[in-house]
């Protein structure tokens, strides 16, 4: 039968016996059940799986006069289990007998040793059990005789019918659906029948009702193959009185086999720049866990994946710049010879403000000697910032210093003497937070004069801002240099909406821009100098965009990517200078850089005066 059916016997009602009138003074304690059972070869005594089924004759006797001196044992075959169908006296030797428990309880008796390999069967008929009447007779010290009849049931040999279990594999589940339970044959003994082991590989268990399941551990293929003790022991709850057990000893051999790691994991949830990456475990199945993560690249500052695969952190100010990000990784178990995945890959996209850094208007010649105060912010624009700013600035004139004072740099001082020359200044904008740093860089051309040269008119504005069709445009500026300093100024070419306005000595453009304006207009800008009727002429493309399309698929805003196409053809076109006065012509080279635009903000007047 199969062990897995044990569960189910119903526990035996065990039957108290009666004593028959005694002397007074004197009791006799008969054993607490009326029915017991034995299996052939299997010992009444201790054995190291349970205690003794004992039987006790006790007497309480105070003053122990009266202990009994004798007690017989005689066994009869009842007719259910005999060929006549009456009983029969059992002629053979029983193994067993009743014995005085030790010389400190004399008045304690027992029945010890085991059935014989005979008596679950005494006629060879074939029979699984054979029941009896076990009879004990004595009487004490006075004389008071007792008797005590019991039913013993015998069963033949039982066995674990199983003989062997098939491999199992490293990490990989066995017998997971349970289907498979230790066979073992107990003849019908009644009670409840717990199985347990010693000596199982590392990752299976062996249940109470005999299903053996699990999943071997990793590396427990390298011991095989495993010697395993298994036994079947017979319990009654609930009653002091232990049954017998069988074991048996098995081999199991546990396969190395064939590992797979697989990365379940296939997408990344986006991140945003500057806030809390919920953080995520990366799945991975197959081989042995725990896993292992190693070789990591490809994260933004203020983002880490763990050994064990979490991934967290606050992605750093300008992750959004250089999204998507490809996060490369190693995987192994922890086999003794583990399986490796590596150079594997994630797609993480960070999403945030993008910096952007646009040189708006030239730098006016500085002459040598001649102090300046120039606001950066009057000639760069920049946006997208979330962090802490710094200006700085390579290869500037001798002479002159740059203040960084945060987003409000400033150059300061005077060109020194014999520094006359044209410089390409690298303008740095660097952002930074607690996670890292980022910069953006323009390339400023700043021309050096020597005192009293004459300057030609020029006109300073190199790009104009883009606009959205239905919204106010920002108010812009038109600058010029040079000349003797008082100029008007002929715009023409704006769109819809758009108008050009002096106030005092400067020229803006202004107001809404209309709600069929979408598209590209190259507007004229001419600057005359009145002292000297010198005039100055460039041509800027302005973009409108639709009200529709103010975010653009990448998610950036169509006004950022407006201002890149201008001045893309801002650098291509040129500004076109025309004057009719001959002097002296300096190549002022105009470096372009990225994105946005910022009101421009008036600037302090030097020797030389930008308008």
């Amino acid at each position: 039968m199969q062990l897995a059916t044990f569960k189910g016997l119903a526990l035996l009602v065990l039957v108290a016996a009666f004593l028959p009138g005694l002397q007074a003074a004197v009791t006799i304690t008969p054993p607490t059940t009326t029915t017991l059972w034995s299996v052939e070869n299997v010992s009444f005594a201790l054995t190291s799986f349970a205690l003794p089924q004992q039987v006790y004759i006790e007497i309480d006797d105070p003053t122990q006069t009266n202990r009994a001196h004798s007690i017989t044992m005689s066994l009869v075959v009842d007719g259910t289990s005999t060929p006549s169908g009456n009983d029969e006296a059992y002629g053979g030797v029983p193994g067993f007998a009743i014995e005085q428990n030790n010389a400190l309880h004399k008045d304690r008796w027992k029945l010890e040793g085991a059935p014989n390999d005979t008596m679950g069967d005494p006629y060879g008929t074939g029979a699984t059990s054979t029941l009896y009447h076990l009879t004990l007779s004595g009487s004490d010290f006075a004389g008071v005789p007792f008797s005590f009849t019991y039913n013993l049931r015998i069963y033949a040999d039982v066995d674990i019918l199983t003989t062997s279990f098939a491999p199992a594999t490293e990490g990989i589940a066995y017998n997971p659906d349970g289907l498979v339970s230790i066979d073992a044959d107990l003849r019908g003994a009644g009670g409840i029948f717990v199985a347990s082991t010693v000596g199982l590989p590392p990752g299976l268990n062996l249940s109470d009702q005999g299903v053996l399941a699990g999943t071997p551990a990793a590396n427990s293929g390298r011991v095989a193959p495993y010697t395993v003790l298994v036994e079947i022991a017979q319990v009654f709850l609930n009653v002091p009185r232990p049954g017998f057990s069988i074991d048996r000893e098995f081999s199991i051999e546990i396969e190395v086999g064939e590992r797979v790691l697989i990365l379940e994991t296939l997408s990344l949830d986006p991140a945003t720049e500057s806030q809390e990456y919920p953080a995520i475990q990366i799945e991975v199945s197959g081989g042995a866990a725990p896993y292992v993560f190693s070789d990591i690249s490809g994260l933004p500052d203020g983002m880490t994946l763990s050994a064990d695969g979490v991934l967290s952190g606050v992605p750093f100010c300008g992750a959004a710049e250089r999204s998507p990000w490809i996060v490369a990784f190693d995987i192994s178990d922890t086999f003794t010879e583990p399986v490796v995945l590596d150079n594997l890959q994630l797609v993480l996209d960070v999403s945030g403000p993008e910096l952007t850094l646009t040189q708006t208007a030239a730098f006016p010649p500085l002459v040598e000697g001649e102090s300046v105060d120039i606001a950066l912010a009057d000639f760069v624009a920049f946006s997208g910032n979330t962090g802490l700013l710094e200006w700085s600035i390579e290869n500037l004139p001798g002479g002159l210093v740059l203040i960084p004072s945060g987003s409000n740099g400033r150059i300061m001082a005077a060109p020194r003497a014999n520094t006359a020359g044209s410089y390409s200044c690298a303008l740095t904008l660097t952002e930074s937070d607690a996670f890292g740093s980022h910069g953006l860089s323009v390339t400023i051309p700043i021309v050096v004069v020597e005192p009293a040269s004459d300057i030609p008119l020029t006109i300073a504005t190199i790009f104009l801002p883009p606009g959205t069709e239905g919204r106010a445009y920002a108010r812009t500026r038109i600058r010029a240099f040079g000349g003797s300093g008082n100029y008007t100024y002929e715009i023409s070419g704006l769109p819809a909406g758009l108008e050009a306005s002096t106030d005092g000595d400067f020229c803006w453009i202004s107001g809404v821009l209309g709600e069929e304006s979408r598209g590209e207009y190259p507007v004229q800008i001419v600057v005359i100098d009145t002292g000297s009727v010198e005039t100055a002429t460039t041509t800027i493309v302005m973009q409108v965009a639709s009200a529709s399309e103010v975010v653009t698929d990448d998610g950036q805003d169509i006004q950022s990517a407006s201002t890149r196409a201008a001045l893309v053809g801002g650098a291509a076109a040129g500004c076109s200078l025309s004057t009719g006065k001959s002097g002296r012509l300096f190549l002022l080279v105009f470096g372009l850089g990225l994105v946005a635009f910022v009101s421009l903000r008036a600037s302090n007047r030097t020797a030389n005066p930008i308008r």
